[in-house]
């Protein structure tokens, strides 16, 4: 992972390199509001992601991999994203798509908006090792899972 310093939703910048002495798996969304650009199921799909690593969360910290939730929203918003779920790992807010650019991940635009595609990337010790777009959201955290049983 690049040294790139990212806010933390409640939390101060976090420096992206230094998150990943072993395992992190780092799902990246868009957290739009629903629109005919961006579908119906934008904010659905926020919330299956969310509430899929909150249930994996345990098995998560069994295998000793750090979850990290990533998002192009404004602090504010990822505040409340963080109540509403109730999500209880480091969430952090990329409003510049910083990490987009350094990565060269997949984004898109909207109202005038770059917005993150949804994009899991786990890493290890640094090195990202691999990469996934997410097709549906609530199976990203049995998929990172599975590679890390297989792989890890």
């Amino acid at each position: 992972m690049p040294s790139i310093r990212l806010q933390g939703a409640h939390s101060d910048a976090v420096d992206l390199a230094s998150l990943s002495p072993n395992w992190v798996a780092f799902y990246l969304y868009p957290g739009t509001t629903a629109t005919p650009a961006t579908g119906a199921d934008a904010p659905a799909e926020d919330t299956a992601q969310h509430r899929a690593f909150g249930a994996h969360k345990d098995r998560f910290i069994e295998m000793g991999v750090g979850l990290v939730g990533i998002s192009s929203q404004s602090k504010q918003e990822q505040r409340q994203a963080t109540v509403d779920h109730r999500i209880n790992y480091l969430m952090l807010i990329d409003p510049g798509l910083v990490l987009a650019e350094a990565l060269g991940l997949p984004t898109f635009e909207l109202a005038d908006r770059r917005w993150y595609r949804r994009v899991t990337l786990l890493a290890r010790n640094g090195t990202i090792e691999w990469a996934s777009l997410a097709t549906v959201a609530a199976n990203t955290p049995a998929q990172v899972l599975t590679w890390l049983q297989l792989h890890g």
